[in-house]
């Protein structure tokens, strides 16, 4: 399923894929990792594993350093050791795990938005902290901030323990 996974980003990346198609398979993959054994097994398809998260979001950027500084300004997370290709890597303190990677390229804004959760999660505080730091929130149906270079990032609770 990873190679599936992958290839769907790769066809993404190159914009031979539209966003909905795009999410449309993670969602129908997600869907066959999901059931359960008995209808894999029926389905003639066994998987050894599940999905369990969004790994990372990797960004095209004209002005890596410039959006890596707006989100650890914006969400207090650390940079980790830069790729050899010069891909900047960003991730929780203490935690070699990366969640956003920019990478110098054309800026294609093709991705809608991706979230992340916060803890507390107290939009009226966390409003009140991105305003005084001016930085504009957007609270439609998701509550989110837009990076330097218009794409959105959702700020919610922890969804994980569902």
């Amino acid at each position: 399923m990873e190679s599936l996974i992958a290839k769907l980003v790769s066809r993404y990346d190159s914009g031979s894929l539209t966003r909905r198609d795009l999410i449309r398979g993670l969602a129908m993959l997600s869907a066959v990792a999901a059931a359960p054994a008995s209808s894999a097994s029926s389905a003639g398809a066994a998987a050894d594993f599940k999905f369990l998260h969004l790994e990372h979001v990797s960004i095209a950027t004209e002005d890596p350093e410039k959006l890596a500084k707006f989100y650890i300004d914006l969400l207090g997370v650390v940079r980790h050791a830069d790729r050899p290709d010069g891909a900047i890597r960003l991730g929780l303190p203490g935690s070699e795990r990366t969640f956003i990677v920019f990478r110098k390229g054309p800026v294609t804004k093709i991705i809608d938005h991706f979230a992340v959760a916060v803890e507390p999660f107290n939009k009226a505080a966390l409003k009140a902290d991105f305003a005084r730091r001016n930085i504009p929130t957007f609270d439609e149906a998701e509550f989110m901030v837009r990076d330097p270079e218009g794409i959105y990032c959702q700020l919610m609770s922890d969804q994980s323990k569902r």
